[in-house]
């Protein structure tokens, strides 16, 4: 099949977007599809060289989707950006190749209005990776259900679906007709071959944003170290100053995490309990996936997946005393945890991974 990967919020290397889209693009490409990638227009050249003989990639659209909306207006800021960010999608979609399938890894209500009665006879397949509202956007749930309810009335063919039941279960009200997919997770993790017996490095991973806690890891890291413990610390983009002084083992952007996840014997989500109420952690996935234990915020999406696995431990209180708290009651339960975390990765493979991913995403169009 000729099918058009759509992101335009591939932009840096940092975050999801770099990660999700090459093994998406792999694994199409690796079955015989033909794939063209289409990133934001300002994409970097790291961004443009990771597909190598992957795919042809074209640096593409125009629109910001995470850019703050209020800054248009303080009070249809958000109405605005919405009907702006959809014509400009839909003019830049409408040069891109011919394909059987516009497929969006990670898809929002702007790029769903914009291949509304544009799309033809081509399957428009999209995961979201986001609560239904994020940041300061406070009326998501309009916009989605005018996305959904203006595919509908346009005929699109639309398979649309989310990684994580509470996103699902969010999101299947403001559809058109009662189908939102459960699509598998595409983290596959480097799985260990036998569990982790002890207790002595601690790792700190992902994109360095406030809503993950960036301004606990150090003072974090350097009590842990102070404890004994090695630390390893990630920073991909070099945003954290001062890491040089800490002590910590410090690694840049890698093209692959979870090897570097793996080699840990705990990994620590420093994040905000309010914001991952209903969003997942990919650095969570990666580790459960790998056979590594964690610590993460209570009452979220990463919490019920430690509920539902045993393999780690909560903090119910952002805090540097609460998560330390946490750590203590890893290593007093490690043998335990690291079990757990053991067996979750050896069932891992049999349902997640990015075959199965791109499996769901395609439904019978991938048959």
């Amino acid at each position: 099949m000729r099918i058009n990967l759509m992101d335009p919020a591939l932009q840096n290397v940092a975050g999801h977007h770099l990660d999700l889209d090459l093994k998406v693009a792999r694994v199409l490409s690796g079955q015989g599809h033909s794939v063209r990638v289409y990133a934001q227009e300002a994409a970097s050249q790291d961004v443009l060289s990771a597909f190598g003989s992957i795919a042809d990639i074209t640096p593409l659209f125009r629109v910001r989707p995470y850019a703050d909306t209020r800054r248009l207006d303080p009070y249809a800021g958000e109405l605005i950006g919405y009907n702006q960010q959809s014509h400009l999608l839909a003019a830049d979609i409408r040069s891109t190749a011919e394909a059987d399938v516009w497929l969006w890894p990670t898809i929002m209500a702007s790029e769903v209005n914009a291949c509304a009665g544009i799309s033809g006879d081509a399957l428009v397949a999209g995961c979201v990776q986001m609560p239904v509202n994020i940041g300061e956007q406070q009326n998501g749930a309009m916009w989605w259900r005018h996305a959904l309810l203006a595919a509908k009335r346009s005929n699109t063919r639309l398979r649309i679906g989310a990684m994580e039941p509470d996103q699902r279960y969010d999101y299947l009200p403001l559809t058109a007709d009662g189908v939102f997919e459960l699509f598998p997770h595409f983290y596959e993790g480097a799985p260990i071959a036998a569990p982790k017996k002890a207790l002595k490095t601690i790792g700190f991973f992902g994109q360095q944003r406030a809503v993950k806690g960036v301004s606990m890891i150090l003072p974090l890291a350097t009590k842990l170290m102070a404890q004994g413990y090695q630390v390893v610390i990630h920073d991909s983009q070099q945003q954290l100053t001062g890491i040089g002084q800490t002590g910590a083992t410090v690694i840049g952007f890698v093209d692959d995490l979870a090897p570097e996840i793996a080699k840990c014997d705990l990994v620590v989500l420093p994040y905000s309990q309010e914001k991952y109420r209903k969003r997942g952690s990919g650095i969570l996935l990666d580790a459960l996936a790998s056979g590594i234990p964690a610590v993460v915020p209570f009452d979220t999406i990463p919490g019920r997946w430690v509920d539902r696995t045993g393999a780690g431990t909560q903090f119910a209180v952002d805090s540097e005393e609460w998560i330390l708290a946490a750590v203590e009651e890893a290593r007093l339960k490690f043998p335990q945890i690291a079990q757990a975390a053991f067996e979750t990765s050896l069932r891992w493979k049999d349902r997640y991974g990015p075959r199965q991913f791109v499996a769901g995403m395609l439904g019978d169009a991938g048959i």
